[in-house]
């Protein structure tokens, strides 16, 4: 199971990794396959290779990602203000990877080799980080024997810290599949 960037890891893994094989369901929750255009035009796609083999370390603040971004639960954000998280600040390494990903799985002949039998993919249309878009394209075109995604019209990115009624129907929907 993987949210966000770790639901692309997770989905790109179903198609390079060493053991995908061995996997049987995957669940990505709201993959970031496609940045809405706020995020994308800040991700430049000829720069960042550079700096990753340049500055691999660098520090950027490419994904100007809000606590507001990520739940309208009043009392999640109360507490990831109180903690001060930092979800922007990320290595140029890590942009690169990001977009590759990306790439990879936003490409249908790169995933043809997809190896997973059971994918559910799960994405919010109010989502303002990753698209449906991207979801959809890949949902269409994976070659998995059993895969289904399910469409929240609420919610923001992290459907897990989400109000009471979001969090309350994505739970029942896991649990169902």
């Amino acid at each position: 199971i993987g949210h966000f960037i770790g639901g692309s890891r997770i989905l790109n893994y179903c198609v390079k990794g060493k053991f995908k094989h061995r996997i049987k369901s995957v669940i990505s929750i709201n993959p970031f396959l496609s940045p809405c255009p706020e995020f994308a035009s800040l991700i430049s796609q000829t720069t960042t290779p550079f700096l990753a083999l340049v500055l691999p370390k660098s520090k950027t603040s490419a994904l100007p990602i809000k606590y507001e971004h990520l739940t309208s639960d009043r009392r999640w954000l109360s507490y990831l203000h109180s903690k001060k998280f930092n979800f922007s600040t990320i290595t140029a390494n890590y942009l690169y990877e990001i977009q590759h990903i990306s790439h990879v799985l936003q490409n249908k002949r790169k995933f043809n080799d997809f190896a997973v039998h059971n994918v559910l993919l799960i994405h919010s249309k109010e989502d303002p980080v990753s698209t449906v878009k991207g979801t959809e394209y890949f949902a269409k075109y994976c070659p998995a024997e059993n895969i289904r995604l399910l469409k929240y019209e609420t919610g923001l990115n992290n459907l897990f810290i989400e109000t009471d009624h979001v969090f309350d129907k994505v739970s029942d929907d896991l649990i169902t599949w």
